[in-house]
């Protein structure tokens, strides 16, 4: 839904080339949730709020040279997708493997 088809504003001007750029989004249920991003940080940082459909992206491929991507979902069949899914299998992230992968990094770095 969002990788095929890419972010496109009000006006259909394309916004965001689709790129995996959420294989690292937290899913918050609040905005206040949503860190800004150190100048320092080079990626993470990118935020979907369930409750809300708002999308923050701050780490993407141009995002040097740009501000952060911060839209609304207009399409509410991607909104309940993600919020069925979230209400099915609460999680930190879109996707739980990359939690489990940082779950096993944080216990070897505990083991050395």
């Amino acid at each position: 839904m969002l990788f095929n088809k890419g972010l496109f504003d009000n006006a259909g001007n394309l916004i965001l080339i689709p790129r995996n750029y959420f294989w690292d989004l937290e899913l918050v249920t609040r905005d206040v949730d949503m860190k800004e991003k150190p100048k320092t940080e080079g990626s993470g940082l990118n935020y979907y709020n369930v409750k809300n459909g708002r999308l923050h992206l701050q780490s993407y491929k141009t995002s040097s040279k740009y501000k952060a991507i911060d839209v609304k979902l207009l399409n509410k069949y991607t909104q309940k997708v993600i919020m069925d899914s979230y209400k099915e299998n609460p999680r930190q992230w879109l996707f739980p493997i990359l939690e489990r992968a940082l779950t096993q990094v944080i216990v070897l770095l505990e083991l050395k």
